[in-house]
């Protein structure tokens, strides 16, 4: 019997808006993330960001948040 692939953080993959997430968390982040864009507070986001860092590391970040105070984050979404 084989047994079922778990992420080591028991994140279960989730689908919103056809738009497919790694955990429940960053799913639901980005239902906020679509409601403050829709109420004009956020002007737009981006998801999985690549960064590329010294020594060939390459560091992806779940969003870059761009808000209409010109304030701009970059959030990882983490399930602990």
């Amino acid at each position: 019997m084989a047994w079922p692939i778990r992420h080591k953080f028991n994140a279960v993959r989730t689908e919103v808006d056809g738009v497919k997430f790694s955990s429940k968390k960053e799913a639901r982040y980005y239902g906020d993330l679509s409601l403050a864009q829709k109420s004009g507070q956020l002007l737009f986001f981006l998801r999985q960001v690549p960064f590329h860092l010294g020594g060939g590391v390459r560091y992806v970040c779940d969003f870059a948040e761009f808000w209409a105070n010109g304030e701009v984050r970059f959030v990882d979404t983490k399930g602990f």
